[in-house]
């Protein structure tokens, strides 16, 4: 294939596999009866020029540790950036901008989480760095309309707050937002506040009630929203800057949106329109598979095909090796890229036979008590303070596209013994923990047959059956963990005023503070 001339990297943060319209598998919207929901006209567009991968898999169920992967190639153990907003990427790692800077590229990052990414670490070899400036961004481009540019957009309107469009592109972008916020606060009898906190007062009643299908039709909402105007608009203006007419464009999300049952029987109840209660639409938790699987677009003008799918599992990681490949330009010419976790999709896309895979994921939880100790030391110093939260490894899971085993707790591994120890967690999937108490624990999930991972195979009385695939699974996490001897996380620190002003405020958006 001729080789593009740009790079364009476009992440929507926490958009869901199954959120375009031209996803086949609705399985698990129709479960909660909102399929017909989904419009995406500007995503299936660029899902048609291109080359879509139905199972892409992040390696974290967070922003910074997924970008990491995505950036590096390699797996959160070696890339050193993994519990969020307690470390930053390891020195060793070279993010995907510095390689390409280094090989005569202007790259250029605009990001609505901008602090994120410059406090993890992750701006590492961008020239321009901006923040929540889509017009400056498009003045950019023209400026270095002779060069070769790596692009790196990054849009948060899908998170929370459901519906809330990031960048004023347009006059009364967030009238609707306003609307709907209001009529929810009236249907529950939320109490009127500030518009920088209504929300969060009127989820809090909808919680309260139990309602979070509510919840979950308005991060539907907002996925329609932003596809149909942000990203429509976005585009359009990028196309006319001239850089997509020779560019290799890859779009994704670092993870995804769930809202869980509590048992089995709640998935009939709930078809024989019976009230259940639902735990709350979130991630960050558990690596369930409406986490962890996220759409993956690669398209690039003349050089990839156009409408195919690809079924075959992939990872997030695999990302940074592919654009070295299509572009020419050897990993190896740098002996930190030499070892990659991720491999280069363009062998897939060139129709050769797929290998059998496993892929890597892992989760980390705060301690509530710590972090609300840690917001009310902020609020006395009057400033974001350097995070110190105890944060504690909770899920590592490796996936094959038939089965996924989870190992939970901060256990080690490499311990042949060690599934002999361990006893089987939940029969059913785990529930966000609210403390750092996990019991340790494994899961196996036959999630081709059992897709909502309501029976963990090592509790059913039968797991001689499932010991050869369990220990195959459980070998290849541990050759990916006995990466992270060799890893030293680096704390985060803050470098300004401002800086800490932002983080604030986008953490306060979040709901993380």
């Amino acid at each position: 294939m001729n080789v593009p001339r740009h790079v364009v990297l476009i992440s929507l943060d926490c958009l869901r596999f199954d959120c375009l319209g031209c996803e086949d598998n609705q399985q698990y919207l129709k479960r909660h009866r909102l399929d017909h929901r989904v419009r995406t006209p500007t995503l299936d567009e660029l899902a048609g020029k291109g080359v879509r991968f139905s199972q892409a898999i992040c390696t974290a169920p967070y922003t910074t540790s997924s970008h990491a992967s995505i950036f590096t190639g390699l797996y959160p153990p070696r890339h050193g950036l993994r519990a969020f907003l307690t470390s930053k990427l390891s020195g060793t790692a070279i993010p995907l901008a510095e390689k390409l800077r280094s090989n005569g590229f202007v790259t250029i990052r605009s990001a609505d989480g901008a602090s994120f990414f410059s406090l993890a670490g992750l701006d590492r070899g961008v020239d321009h760095c901006l923040s929540r400036a889509d017009h400056a961004l498009f003045d950019v481009l023209k400026e270095h309309r002779r060069d070769h540019v790596y692009l790196f957009v990054h849009f948060f309107d899908l998170h929370e707050w459901y519906g809330f469009c990031e960048y004023p592109y347009r006059q009364h972008h967030n009238a609707d937002f306003r609307e709907r916020v209001e009529q929810l606060r009236r249907l529950y009898g939320t109490e009127r506040a500030d518009s920088d906190i209504q929300y969060p007062l009127v989820k809090d009643s909808v919680q309260a009630a139990g309602h979070y299908d509510v919840l979950f039709r308005e991060y539907i909402h907002g996925i329609t929203k932003f596809d149909q105007g942000r990203l429509a608009w976005f585009m359009r203006n990028l196309a006319e800057t001239g850089i997509l007419d020779d560019a290799l464009l890859v779009l994704f999300s670092d993870h995804g949106e769930a809202i869980r049952l509590d048992s089995p029987s709640d998935a009939q109840r709930i078809l024989e329109g019976a009230p259940v209660r639902i735990e709350p639409v979130n991630h960050g938790g558990p690596l369930t598979e409406e986490v962890i699987r996220v759409p993956l677009i690669l398209s690039a003008p003349g050089g990839l095909p156009e409408g195919e799918i690809i079924d075959d599992q992939v990872s997030l990681a695999d990302i940074m090796p592919t654009v070295l490949d299509i572009l020419g330009i050897d990993p190896e010419s740098d002996p930190a890229c030499t070892s990659l976790d991720g491999r280069s999709l363009l062998p897939l896309i060139e129709g050769e036979p797929a290998e059998d895979r496993a892929v890597y994921s892992e989760s980390w939880v705060w301690s509530w008590d710590d972090h609300l100790e840690f917001v009310d030391r902020c609020e006395k110093a009057g400033e974001l303070l350097v995070p110190n939260h105890k944060a504690s490894l909770y899920q590592r899971s490796i996936r094959t596209p038939q089965s996924k085993l989870i190992i939970q707790g901060d256990v080690p591994v490499g311990e042949s013994s060690l599934l002999d120890k361990l006893k089987p967690a939940n029969s059913f999937r785990d529930i966000w923990p609210f403390n750092l108490d996990v019991l340790p624990g494994c899961m196996l999930f036959d999630i081709q047959n059992d897709p909502f991972e309501e029976r963990n195979l090592l509790c059913t009385g039968m797991a001689g059956q499932y010991a050869e695939v369990t220990d195959t699974l459980y070998r290849v996490l541990d050759r990916v963990c006995s990466a992270e001897r060799a890893v030293e996380e680096e704390a985060i620190g803050y470098k300004s005023e401002e800086e800490i002003e932002e983080m604030k405020r986008q953490l306060r958006g979040l709901g993380y503070i």
